[in-house]
Parts: structure tokens; C-alpha cells; sequence
């Protein structure tokens, strides 16, 4: 059985040559030597290297030697991987959900029914709701759960067209938008330096007026409360001093605004403090005890920390953020202790945050004055946020 020898004919170039002299000749001549068959041009240049690869007895015209072998883009699946693209480019289900990442509710507009319409009026009324659930407990779940969830809305309502031109218009809005609020804010930034600066010109003047006109405080224990006002201070009492378990002197509205049984705790502690100061210095007892009981009693709702820093184990309340529990706490703390002289809170774990059965947090004034200071310092603004974010 005879096989064919593939010649190719490289021009000799000292050493460099073009990747496409390798094509042999249009018109090869065919020679036979020992059972073997070449191919050769008729025609022969002045100087050529030969060089003969077997290659198999196909049988074939003229060829190249790409045509025998696997090209170097077979396999990678390019043809693959544009078709996918184009898939996704064209499926309308991605792209009006894609559309619904770029606002809240985007994606309805490219839908263009009825019912995507009203999803989309929906959408724009739930905005301001969940940010202001957002700004009163610190829950940003809810903005997202609403940005994700109209998204994914968007596209499961998808039809086999889309309103195209809604992409541009969201994309226009949402550049101007931005502009629109940079724009504002540099023109605040200047209008609040300036008024800054008019301020400042009165303001130390302002103040030595104040002290200079300002009454003096009366003696502590000088003063007498009125019948009404006691009356008041005795409720306060009888809240402070009711068991740890009882809390039907309390409103118990919800547990993440200010109507929260904590604040009406930190409340009464701030209300008993202020009367033992200026009208009862001597007077400790219960008293003391009442506003001991307050502070002990306080207690802290996880699921402020699972809705704002998603968090499904670490509900340690004063750790990081959550300036209403440690601000508050400590304010009721050091009033209390400026008016009794008790230190008790001072001493290592004296305060204890009971979560539940399992989650126990320990801590001490220091740790709340601690935790106050790192908080605001570690944040640009010096602020520190109400709830865990």
C-alpha cells in the first residue's frame, strides 16, 4: 500500500520565512520511488528547502497542511459562547429584571401592560415607605427586599416584547438624578459656610450675654415640688420599683421606635435622678432602688440587629452602632450615679444584656463610655448610627 507525502516548499529566507509559503504549489506534479508518492511543483523557484510530512492516503487534490490539522480555536467554544450571549442579550425575562436593578420598579416600564404598570405605581409608593422603616429601626432589609423583590417581579412578567426605549429613559433619569443631587449638595456646602461664617461673627458675644444675664441655679434640696408633681414623681416610683417581669405600668407599642419599653424605662431612671438632685439630695433608698431596678430591667429586641446588619447570632446591642441603647443607657447611668454617688456600675460586667436563654452580653459603664468614643471616632462624620446598620 502505497502513502502520500505531503512536500512543503519554504523559499529559503536565511532563517525567517512567511507562515503561508508553507501552501503547496496550485498545479503539483506527482513522483513515485519506492512505493512512495510525492508531491512537487512543476515549476521551481530559484532555491527551496523541502520538507515531506506523511500525512495519510486520502486521496485529495491540492491542500495545505492547515487543512489536515485541528484548528487551534477548535473546542474553545466560541460559537458556543456567542450564541449563550445573544440568548441572554435577547431573553427578555434578564432584561427587564436587569432593567428593575437600575431603580426600584425600572423594570415594570419595560414590560408596558397594565399590570406592570400598576406593579410599578406599587413600587414608587413602597419607596419612602421602607425607607423610613429604614431611618425609624435601622431595617435597610426592607429597601433592598423591595429593590430585589420588584426586579425579580419585573422579569417573571416579561413578555416576548419589551418597551426598548424605557432602558434609555431610566438611564437618563437615573445620570440626571445624580447630577441633579451633587449639584445641590455643593450649593448647600457653600449656602452653610457662608451661613457659618455670618453666625460666628455674634455668636461668642451671644454667649457672654447668656452668662452674664443667666440665673443662678437654686441650691440643691431648696425647693419644693408642687402637689401634682409628686404625684407624677410617685409613678414614676411605683414603675421602678415593679418586678423585673412586670411591665404593665408600660405602654408596650412596638419594640424598635421611641415608644419602646426600654426608652420608657431609661425614662423613668432620668426622671427619679433629676428629682433626687435638685429636690431630694439626702433622699436614697427606694429611691435608689427604683432606678437600679430600671437600669437592670432594660433589655434589647435582636431582631433590630438581624433586619439592619443581618446578623443571625452576634446581637451583642452595644458593640457596634445602635447609639440608642448605649447613648440612652448611659445618660440614664451617669445621671443616676451623679445624683446617688453610687458606683456599682463602674465594677466589671455590672451591666448584662440578656438576648435570650443562649446570648448574654456583659459590660460596665466604662464599656458604654468606651463604645461611645470608638463609635463616633471610627465614623468620617463623627456620627454614630441610631440602630445596628
Amino acid at each position: 500500500m502505497s502513502t502520500i507525502t505531503l512536500s512543503k516548499i519554504i523559499p529559503a529566507t536565511n532563517g525567517v520565512h512567511d507562515d503561508h509559503a508553507s501552501e503547496l504549489p496550485s498545479h503539483p506534479a506527482k513522483t513515485e520511488m519506492n512505493g512512495h508518492i510525492t508531491l512537487q511543483s512543476e515549476s521551481q523557484p530559484e532555491k527551496f528547502i523541502r520538507q515531506e510530512e506523511p500525512v495519510g492516503d486520502f486521496g485529495w487534490g491540492p491542500w495545505t497542511i492547515q487543512d489536515v490539522l485541528i484548528p487551534a480555536n477548535a473546542g474553545r467554544g466560541l460559537v458556543k459562547k456567542y450564541h449563550q450571549r445573544r440568548t441572554l442579550y435577547y431573553n427578555t425575562t434578564y432584561r427587564a429584571a436587569a432593567l428593575g436593578f437600575l431603580f426600584p420598579g425600572a423594570g415594570f416600564t419595560a414590560v408596558a401592560t397594565f399590570t406592570s404598570a400598576a406593579a410599578f405605581l406599587l413600587t414608587a409608593a413602597l419607596i419612602p415607605v421602607t425607607i423610613f422603616i429604614w431611618f425609624a429601626m435601622g431595617g435597610i432589609f426592607f429597601p433592598i427586599a423591595l429593590w430585589v423583590d420588584s426586579s425579580i417581579a419585573a422579569g417573571y412578567m416579561a413578555t416576548d416584547t419589551l418597551f426598548e426605549s424605557s432602558a434609555l429613559l431610566w438611564a437618563a433619569f437615573c445620570y440626571t438624578g445624580i447630577f441633579w443631587f451633587m449639584s445641590n449638595a455643593r450649593s448647600l456646602n457653600a449656602a452653610g459656610y457662608s451661613k457659618a461664617q455670618e453666625r460666628n461673627k455674634y455668636l461668642v458675644q451671644a454667649v457672654q450675654e447668656q452668662m452674664e444675664n443667666a440665673t443662678p441655679a437654686p441650691a440643691p434640696g431648696s425647693r419644693e415640688l408642687s402637689l401634682e408633681t409628686l404625684r407624677h414623681v410617685q409613678h414614676m416610683l411605683e414603675r421602678g420599683l415593679s418586678p423585673r417581669d412586670d411591665f404593665s405600668f408600660h405602654d408596650v407599642i412596638d419594640q424598635f421606635q421611641t415608644g419602646a419599653v426600654r426608652y420608657q424605662l431609661y425614662g423613668v431612671v432620668d426622671v427619679l435622678s433629676l428629682y433626687q438632685c435638685h429636690y431630694a439630695p439626702g433622699f436614697h433608698g427606694y429611691l435608689s432602688k427604683a432606678s437600679q431596678n430600671c437600669i437592670e430591667k432594660s433589655f434589647y429586641w435582636k431582631w433590630e440587629s438581624i433586619f439592619g446588619r443581618f446578623t443571625l447570632s452576634d446581637w451583642d446591642p452595644i458593640k457596634k452602632d445602635n447609639v440608642m441603647v448605649t447613648g440612652y443607657l448611659s445618660s440614664a447611668i451617669g445621671l443616676y450615679e451623679q445624683a446617688s454617688r453610687d458606683r456599682q456600675y463602674h465594677q466589671k460586667n455590672a451591666l448584662e444584656f440578656i438576648i435570650d436563654n443562649g446570648k448574654h452580653y456583659k459590660t460596665n459603664y466604662e464599656g458604654l463610655a468606651n463604645t461611645l468614643h470608638e463609635n463616633m471616632d471610627n465614623n468620617p462624620y463623627c456620627l454614630y448610627l441610631c440602630e445596628p446598620n
